[in-house]
């Protein structure tokens, strides 16, 4: 869903590259966080999007951004575990 709304705006604005990267724990996955990236305009003369041509994309941003992720929802998503354990 998300992939197709950044594709629409894309579409309006042609001339841009739009990259969005989301993180945040994932109820399916035992509340693991996970982070992923979805880009859409111009690549590079190689054939990259911005993620796919940086090679410490990977480490230098997103493992900062689910860092900082964690700290933020942590706590909740701790909050969440122990009301579902309760439940049981």
């Amino acid at each position: 869903m998300l992939s197709s709304i950044i594709d629409e705006v894309g579409k309006l604005c042609p001339d841009w590259g739009f990259q969005l990267v989301a993180a945040g724990p994932m109820p399916k996955a035992d509340n693991k966080f996970h982070v992923f990236d979805i880009y859409s305009g111009p690549k590079s003369l190689e054939g990259n999007t911005f993620s796919e041509g940086h090679e410490g994309f990977s480490k230098s941003f997103c493992a900062p951004l689910c860092t900082f992720v964690k700290e933020c929802f942590g706590l909740q998503v701790k909050k969440r575990n122990a009301k579902r354990c309760f439940a049981r």
